[in-house]
């Protein structure tokens, strides 16, 4: 399971199977998509390989959604309510499990 944790840098990072990767430098795989809404606080895109979308809601509980395809990735990105777009393209939709 992934953790997620500030680094000393204030980057946010994922820590997972015993490997560290800073998402918003290190790791160009990875895209955020949402810097903050009112329903969700931030989101990040790996992409293509392994399709995962990790989203920070406001309440500061962090899911990892497993098989979300780039389209409906960038549709998070694009959309005026990132809450909304969630709850209609997102939620239920695609496995997914609570992060640290």
């Amino acid at each position: 399971m992934p953790s997620w944790y500030d680094g000393d840098d204030g980057e946010v990072e994922i820590a997972e199977k015993g490997r560290t990767m800073d998402v918003l430098t290190e790791q160009p795989a990875v895209e955020q998509l949402v810097s903050t809404s009112s329903a969700i606080r931030n989101a990040w895109y790996t992409k293509p390989r392994e399709s995962r979308l990790l989203i920070e809601f406001t309440s500061m509980e962090r899911y990892a959604y497993y098989g979300v395809p780039e389209d409906i990735a960038q549709g998070l990105r694009e959309s005026t309510s990132k809450g909304q777009y969630f709850a209609e393209n997102i939620r239920g939709k695609y496995r997914y499990e609570k992060v640290s």
